[in-house]
């Protein structure tokens, strides 16, 4: 028992760290509670003078025996407003509705003393209709029969000379008044969203005064708003109030353009729209008539009849030829004769080479050589129903210019800095503080966020993996805490990267020397081509590895070390901000060559190894687990029984040590499933159910079990680089796509069809020469864009994003060499602002934009988007108006081109470009707008 308790009482190793690393961020450790119910939580922290503390909290869980009575209460179901609440938000529910109280004695006594509002001990009364404390009654309130959309009862008057006589509203009193709308008080709303609707235009507008009137002009076809509509105030004082607080307002992720409504025309015939149709009908009409008289007069007399002479009977005329019968085919053939035309089918092939997959030429033989165009995604999800269309309308959207966030937001990552979704959280122990809280629906970012003081353009690759600019990323938290540890430092205007780290300071090509030298079956850039750097600091391990033609995803948490990914993006090597928590990493099963953790700070030990289970669902079969840490090669005694405890997880796991040499250890994991299914009955952890898809990541918590390895080899039976980038891999027909023979085909299609298009820019827009290096393709498909790029030898890497919308071809994408990531384009994106060169989209608006906020996305890509960067969208014409309108809204440069399949073609390419702006152009605090909650309808926004 005292051992026991001695090893309770003893440090985990993954809490050990170096005496120069941080320890606030570690998760703390928790003891009990215990039989008497005593749980002590013992964390580390940093006290005012630098120095490291321990705190040590003891609380006594106790159980409180509610009786039976309040035990049934809390079953019963919420209703009203507590029944749309989230659980804990509140701790009582308090009402939304004003409530008048009234004593109903002194109510009585002033009823029947007369209309006096301020007797002695009387009750102050507010007008229900124009909301007036105590000026008059609510039935005689002088603007209630101006509100058009409240009954208006009969007077006083009325009600005594016709008691039991219904009076129609148009004959009662203040009708005329009521019925007469005022031009000179209207208001018109533009840049509304389609769903808006005259209720949403009266609840916005009512609180600056009465309103007679709200209108939404809706399109015949689609049944949607316009984009604008009008609003009758009563007061024109109240109108102009309305016009100056909401002109700009955001509403619905769109922002408002209010202003005076321009008045109808009256009087004046000839400008009516009625009067212009039936002059046009009208002078239509003669002309018919006219031709008519004409045409009657040649040889088709017979067929049409017209008489110039006046006929005897006002009302019946009978024709000179009746009772003839003509054959009017012989007639007419007669008068326009038509030559006849030879019909002779062409001859038939000499003959026809049949091939398993092609093109049908002109001559009716199959080939391979062919070429593909534009893939319409639209047109192949309604291939399969053809009886279903509706009918396509081009609008012109107009948008108002986006204003520029507060400077507070030079860094902010929606989803990582929601601190009020974090506040809320029931539990932090296991960093679910460093998951993603994104905002909720119509409170997400609605302005652009601006650059740093000084902004200058990136420094360009190879450079720039060793020096970036002080101004880009001005923060020095990490030059003062990690400076001796051959980081990073500051120079003049620069930081500089000496390329060391943690546990290699004397550089990181030194230290990958040395995991080649130990296990020389690692080869990186033939064997291993992706890497996943675990807790990468600053990234010098991955842009190392960038000349040994290997790709690193570095991934890390937004933690006190602030920055890291953005000084990795910097630099211009590939980094995303992620951590091990409660929930999968958005990569899929088998992805990387090799995992790599060097001080990464993670317990791997910790839940049954729930940690290390998820780096063994990413690592490829046959892969190598890297692991540079103190309980390696230290020899103390809470160090060794940590590395005991390691040894004893991966021996669970069927990894085996392959070499354990100075700080580093080196495991690889099994080719297949031989030794998971012959360990002893109630091994933990166990192997996951054949059910459960190691590839759905999005949102899904992490599984203490085992991933299984495909018995077909899938996955692991991969061509060395870089044939593997041209070879379809086996994976490739594990993908839920409707084509199953033809993939390998449509794969090597895909590829030719970007190589194409991608040449022409190289050599047509100087990709090559204008400085890409981070580049995002945010509809990647199979992966062909970042293939393509990669084979015409352009400097650059891409991160190749999958939408969840679409399939999950993200197990293609790794296996051909390539890095990639599972996202939701309806929610922002877990990067730092201003770390992508080129964003790429093709196909992605005409998808999305049933499900998502066009301009949500297109805001979401300016705050990714480098100053001077540049955005490539490929999609339909119906999307094209709408997005370059935003574009321009934006402060962007663009330019719609055709394709190269010409005018007619249904696609067109929008090139944008961000502008460099060195200073903020407005400091001005915007808050995300508040969306009006409606429920959704399935339409897109």
């Amino acid at each position: 028992m005292a051992s026991m308790m001695q090893r309770t009482n003893n440090f985990q190793w993954g809490d050990i760290e170096e005496d120069d690393d941080d320890l606030d961020i570690l998760l703390p450790q928790v003891i009990g509670p215990d039989e008497n119910g005593i749980k002590k939580v013992i964390e580390y922290r940093l006290n005012e003078e630098g120095r490291r503390v321990k705190i040590t909290t003891t609380t006594r869980v106790e159980k409180l025996l509610l009786s039976q009575r309040a035990a049934e209460r809390r079953s019963w179901p919420k209703f009203g407003d507590a029944a749309r609440e989230e659980a804990g938000l509140h701790l009582t529910v308090r009402s939304t509705e004003d409530i008048h109280l009234e004593r109903g004695s002194q109510a009585e006594e002033a009823t029947t003393s007369g209309d006096s509002m301020h007797q002695e001990g009387g009750v102050l009364m507010v007008c229900r209709v124009c909301r007036m404390r105590g000026d008059h009654w609510t039935a005689r309130c002088p603007q209630r029969d101006l509100l058009s959309l409240m009954e208006t009862p009969l007077t006083t008057t009325e009600a005594s000379t016709s008691t039991e006589v219904y009076v129609p509203p148009s004959m009662r009193t203040g009708a005329d008044m009521r019925r007469r709308r005022n031009d000179d008080n209207s208001v018109r709303v533009a840049n509304l969203s389609e769903d808006t609707r005259e209720q949403d235009l009266m609840e916005l507008f009512h609180p600056f005064g009465a309103v007679i009137r709200a209108y939404v002009a809706i399109d015949k076809n689609t049944n949607t708003s316009r984009g604008f509509g009008f609003v009758n105030f009563v007061s024109r004082e109240d109108a102009q109030r309305a016009i100056s607080t909401l002109n700009g307002y955001g509403y619905d992720n769109l922002i408002l353009r209010v202003e005076w409504a321009t008045p109808r025309p009256r009087g004046n015939l000839l400008r009516s729209s009625s009067f212009f149709k039936i002059s046009i009908f009208v002078l239509i009409s003669v002309a018919c008539f006219f031709l008519g008289k004409h045409w009657s007069d040649d040889g088709f007399r017979r067929l049409v009849f017209f008489s110039s002479e006046p006929s005897r009977s006002p009302i019946v005329s009978l024709s000179p030829d009746l009772g003839k019968t003509y054959n009017i085919s012989d007639l007419i053939h007669k008068s326009h004769p038509i030559p006849p035309v030879p019909l002779t089918p062409p001859p038939p092939p000499s003959s026809v080479d049949l091939h398993v997959f092609g093109i049908v030429d002109e001559n009716g033989t199959m080939s391979d050589e062919f070429q593909v165009g534009d893939y319409d995604a639209e047109a192949a999800e309604s291939s399969g129903n053809e009886t279903e269309s509706e009918p396509t309308t081009i609008a012109r959207v107009s948008v108002g210019r986006i204003e520029v966030c507060s400077e507070v937001m030079t860094d902010y990552i929606p989803c990582l800095d929601n601190e009020e979704a974090i506040k809320r959280l029931e539990s932090t122990e296991r960093g679910e503080r460093f998951e993603r809280h994104c905002p909720k629906e119509g409170t997400g970012l609605n302005c652009t966020v601006p650059v740093p003081n000084g902004y200058r353009p990136p420094i360009p690759w190879p450079k720039s993996r060793d020096e970036v600019w002080f101004n880009n990323v001005p923060h020095t938290r990490l030059v003062e805490d990690k400076g001796g540890q051959n980081w990073i430092s500051k120079e003049n205007d620069k930081f500089k990267f000496p390329g060391g780290g943690t546990q290699f300071i004397h550089g990181a090509d030194q230290y990958l020397d040395q995991i080649s030298q130990m296990i020389p079956d690692i080869s990186f850039g033939n064997h291993t081509r992706v890497v996943l750097d675990i807790g990468c600091g600053v990234a010098s391990f991955g842009a190392y590895l960038m000349s040994r033609d290997v790709l690193t995803m570095s991934i890390a948490p937004k933690d006190v070390h602030e920055n890291q990914i953005q000084f990795a993006l910097e630099r211009g090597v590939p980094a995303m901000v992620a951590a091990f928590t409660t929930r999968r990493l958005l990569y899929p099963s088998q992805a990387f060559d090799l995992v790599h953790c060097s001080r990464c700070r993670i317990n791997w030990t910790r839940d049954d190894g729930i940690l290390l289970l998820e780096v063994n669902r990413m690592l490829r079969a046959g892969g190598y687990f890297v692991w540079a840490a103190q309980p390696v090669y230290k020899h103390e005694k809470a160090l060794e029984e940590q590395w005991e405890e390691m040894l004893n997880l991966t021996t669970r796991l069927c990894w085996v040590l392959v070499k354990k040499e100075g700080y580093i250890a080196i495991w690889q994991k099994p080719t297949n499933n031989t030794c998971y299914l012959s360990r002893d009955a109630g091994i933990i952890p166990p192997l996951c159910n054949p059910e459960d898809d190691p590839d759905s990541v999005w949102y899904v918590n992490l599984k203490a079990c085992i991933t299984r390895i495909e018995d077909n080899g899938y996955g692991a039976n991969l061509a060395p680089w870089p044939s593997r980038l041209q070879t379809p891999p086996d994976r490739l027909q594990t993908i839920q796509i409707d084509s199953y023979i033809a993939r390998k085909e449509l794969f090597m299609a895909e590829y030719k069809y970007w190589k194409e298009i991608i040449s022409n820019y190289v050599n047509a827009l100087h990709w090559k020469q204008i400085g890409l290096r981070n580049v995002m393709d945010m509809r990647a498909g199979f992966g062909g864009f970042a293939a393509a790029l990669a084979e015409l030898k352009v400097d650059c890497w891409v991160l190749n994003v999958v939408p969840v919308s679409g399939a999950n071809t993200l197990p293609v994408i790794y296996d051909r060499g390539l890095l990639g990531v599972m996202h939701d384009w309806c929610e922002p994106f877990d990067t730092y602002p201003r770390t992508y060169d080129l964003l790429h989209a093709a196909g992605l608006f005409s998808i999305e934009r049933k499900r998502c906020n066009m301009t949500t996305i297109m805001l979401e890509m300016d705050r990714i988007l480098r100053p001077g960067g540049r955005v490539y969208i490929r999609d339909t014409i119906n999307v094209m108006s709408e997005l370059q309108e935003i574009g321009n809204a934006m402060r962007w440069h663009t330019t719609l081109r055709e394709t190269a399949e010409g005018p007619h073609a249904s696609y067109r390419v929008l090139l944008c470009e961000k502008k460099f702006e060195n200073k903020v152009e407005s400091s001005v605090d915007k808050h995300p707008a508040k969306k009006k909650r409606r429920k959704s309808k399935g339409k897109r926004h």
